[in-house]
């Protein structure tokens, strides 16, 4: 139940950063407003995947319950941060790009 209530917090994250970015990526060509699309599906894809993964592999090899889901939050912790911490990236590039355009216009 934890780990679907933080798969659902990546996901507003993942809103909210569009919503945050939303003039600048209205801006963009609507292929690059789609690559934009792409990488947030695969951020979440990616996420998803090495949390089950990893999440499968800890239970393995962890006995102890407690110290299973104190891992497994740190580990979707750090999945959301990295991912998010791209795609902020990349969204601030653009959007530095963006504005560097309209000022030279």
């Amino acid at each position: 139940m934890s780990t679907l209530f933080l798969l659902l917090l990546f996901i507003l994250s993942l809103v909210y950063l569009a919503v945050k970015h939303r003039k600048t990526i209205r801006r963009l060509h609507p292929l690059v407003t789609g690559g934009i699309a792409i990488l947030f599906v695969m951020a979440a894809a990616v996420a998803f995947v090495c949390f089950y993964y990893g999440g499968q592999w800890l239970a393995g090899n962890v006995d102890n319950i407690f110290a299973l889901v104190i891992l497994q939050f740190v580990l979707l912790f750090v999945l959301i941060g990295l991912c998010l911490g791209i795609l902020t990236i990349i969204l601030d590039r653009m959007e530095n790009l963006e504005n560097s355009k309209r000022h030279l216009r």
